[in-house]
């Protein structure tokens, strides 16, 4: 498992906790040495250090994805680094209304509450996309792996506007930026996690402790998506829970009765 990235750099945002977390244990894992940044300095030493007990080799880089001068400036500290950036994933994000967790109408929603999904799950991941492109231009080579929402890309929930939003204008991003960077050897793709247990969505949805996934499964997948013969291409694939209550926590609304209405 450790030979699978050997000599390869991946650099993931959102690694603080969650999903982005497990894709960078999961990475080092597999041999890559991992750059991670996150906005909280303590969480992402965590992370890091997790990493060092497995004898992994890390970067560790507070940086606000949605600060154009900072996700261009870790890219150079990983260049510095190591030399060179082979592997993207774009894990950071947030949900929607109030806090990122309560859900919120949007005859209820601010303008800045808007602006602050968007500006994370949208605009953070075109500049921290766009922050790797010169250095895999140059190699001829590199992988961008967005993480997008089952939930969120393919249907429109209610009280989760902002969040569908983004993570539908995340799909865009990905395609056409694929098609942008094919001739250059580069591939993004994205990957559609269903319900998984992260601290997104602890308190936002209603659902069941066994309806959702281990960040881990998420992360083994996008492994596998990287490792991948480069004649092969995984079509935007949805990985969700399977158990007794799978089903029903898949399609079920957000956990909140519909109240009614009044404007902010």
């Amino acid at each position: 498992m450790r030979s699978r990235l050997h000599g390869r750099v991946a650099f993931v945002t959102g690694a603080s906790s969650g999903i982005g977390r497990a894709a960078a244990l999961a990475l080092a894992r597999a041999g890559a040495r991992v750059a991670v940044s996150g906005r909280d300095r303590g969480r992402l030493e965590h992370t890091a250090d997790a990493i060092r007990d497995a004898a992994g080799e890390v970067l560790a880089l507070v940086a606000d994805v949605r600060d154009e001068q900072a996700m261009n400036q870790a890219v150079e500290q990983i260049l510095h680094r190591f030399g060179r950036v082979d592997i993207h994933i774009a894990s950071a994000g947030r949900g929607g209304g109030t806090g990122g967790r309560l859900p919120r109408a949007v005859v209820q929603m601010s303008a800045s509450e808007w602006d602050e999904v968007i500006d994370t799950n949208l605009k953070g991941v075109f500049l921290s996309n766009r922050a790797v492109l010169p250095a895999m231009i140059r190699q001829g080579a590199g992988c961008i792996l967005n993480v997008s929402s089952s939930r969120g890309a393919i249907h429109g929930k209610p009280y989760a506007a902002a969040y569908c939003a983004s993570k539908h204008g995340l799909m865009g991003l990905t395609r056409a930026l694929a098609q942008e960077v094919r001739a250059h050897g580069i591939r993004v793709l994205a990957v559609l996690p269903d319900a998984t247990d992260t601290p997104l969505i602890d308190g936002a949805d209603g659902t069941a402790p066994n309806g959702k996934m281990p960040a881990g499964v998420v992360a083994d997948l996008m492994v596998e998506m990287i490792v991948q013969a480069e004649d092969a291409l995984w079509v935007d694939p949805l990985i969700a829970p399977f158990g007794p209550s799978a089903a029903s926590a898949a399609s079920a609304p957000p956990g909140r009765t519909a109240a009614p209405l009044q404007p902010a």
